[in-house]
């Protein structure tokens, strides 16, 4: 089903960039072209990049966000897309724990508001900058700068969640439900 879904959008894609090209209009020059290594390199790094990220829970921004920058997107429009796919993904985790019954809706409310408070003036703050700069690279400086704190912090955390579990006699090898 997946295959005959990803089949059906790129045969949209092109349809719709041939009608562009045939016309002469609305194709811009940092477009994915769906053609040839391009669509290749898409197809297997997204067919990667979503089995990495289902695999270990990772967030697919930062596999797709590289991606679509190497493939010549702008950072910006990168950005973009990879937030628009970490809402979808959010959502449905978040349709699953309330479904479970185990996300408290009020505190998710309160932070879904300061969320979306920080997403709005990091949005201003970084156009705000980018205007000052005139450059776009700021975006990638700031994405290697959060994955890098990631990659410490996460591992950091982790390894500190075990030994308090290991602290209480736990079996940290125990799969729980939802973990």
């Amino acid at each position: 089903m997946m295959f005959g879904f990803t089949a059906f959008g790129v045969y949209l894609n092109m349809k719709e960039q041939k009608l562009k090209i045939k016309v002469g209009r609305g194709l811009h020059e940092k477009d994915l072209r769906f053609a040839g290594k391009q669509l290749f390199y898409l197809l297997f790094f997204a067919f990667v990049g979503g089995w990495v990220s289902g695999a270990l829970g990772l967030g697919g921004g930062s596999i797709y966000n590289p991606l679509m920058i190497a493939l010549g997107v702008p950072p910006s429009v990168s950005t973009s897309t990879g937030m628009y796919m970490i809402m979808l993904s959010t959502t449905a985790s978040s349709i699953i724990y309330i479904s479970y019954g185990v996300m408290p809706i009020w505190f998710s409310i309160w932070l879904s508001v300061w969320c979306s408070a920080g997403i709005v003036a990091g949005i201003v703050a970084i156009n705000h900058v980018m205007k000052k700069t005139a450059r776009q690279s700021v975006l990638v400086f700031i994405m290697t700068g959060v994955f890098f704190l990631s990659l410490c912090l996460v591992p950091i955390q982790s390894a500190l969640a075990a030994f308090e579990a290991v602290k209480k006699n736990h079996d940290i090898w125990e799969n729980t439900p939802l973990c």
